[in-house]
């Protein structure tokens, strides 16, 4: 048996119907425009006389073919914007795991996605911010190990700060240490 996967071709609506629309207004009044260029000359040179000119069925089968376009379009645009509205999706996602401090989780997209570029430089981003972590926590381990060495020495208010910085050293390991991948699975 051939299982076909589900695919959701809507992942952002409102950018994605805001897009459709805007696309079919623009197709519409494109065509409106065309069509006005060619006739209103036949119109003004007298070869083109309403409402004889065109016969019923002729007119209705242009309303027909029109109604089709606009269908096609609508649904050629939806399936275009999943290409863009996917990637901003996982973005979005993963913009929201840097702020929850949630740093090492590369953002992969599929490879119909567009914007590649837009992940490349996310990852790009999150690596040094990694990199920069890591360094920040060798400083940290550097510092608490010549305190853990005077430890008894310690005042209480200074024993608090170095329990404050191993707990602070603990946060930072941890947002570099989730290993999950963002993507658009969708």
């Amino acid at each position: 048996m051939v299982r076909i996967a589900k695919k959701i071709l809507v992942v952002n609506k409102d950018f994605q119907y805001k897009y459709t629309w805007n696309v079919v207004l623009i197709g519409i009044l494109t065509t409106v425009l065309s069509v006005a260029i060619i006739l209103i000359p036949l119109y003004i040179f007298g070869i083109l006389r309403i409402p004889r000119f065109l016969p019923t069925p002729i007119l209705l089968t242009m309303g027909f073919a029109a109604i089709i376009n606009i269908v096609v379009v609508i649904l050629l645009t939806v399936a275009s914007t999943h290409k863009i509205a996917g990637p901003v999706f996982a973005l979005n996602r993963a913009l929201r795991n840097i702020e929850l401090g949630k740093w090492n989780k590369p953002l992969k997209l599929r490879d119909s996605d567009e914007m590649k570029y837009l992940a490349t430089n996310f990852n790009t981003m999150v690596e040094a911010l990694v990199t920069t972590t890591r360094q920040d926590i060798e400083c940290l381990d550097v510092i608490i190990r010549k305190l853990e060495a005077s430890v008894e020495e310690l005042s209480d208010d200074q024993k608090e700060i170095f329990d404050g910085l191993k707990i602070f050293k603990q946060r930072l390991e941890q947002r570099i240490d989730d290993k999950d991948v963002i993507g658009t699975s969708i």
